[in-house]
């Protein structure tokens, strides 16, 4: 599942490197929120 989860993130990433900023500046939040319960 980690793997998988991770592999999304780095997706998110280059698709908001894609996009533009505003994605760029949204994307931190996101990733914050899928690393909360990786951690736990």
């Amino acid at each position: 599942m980690n793997i998988s989860l991770v592999g999304m993130i780095g997706s998110l990433g280059l698709f908001g490197l894609l996009t533009g900023n505003d994605s760029i500046k949204t994307l931190p939040h996101f990733m914050m929120l899928l690393l909360i319960p990786i951690r736990k």
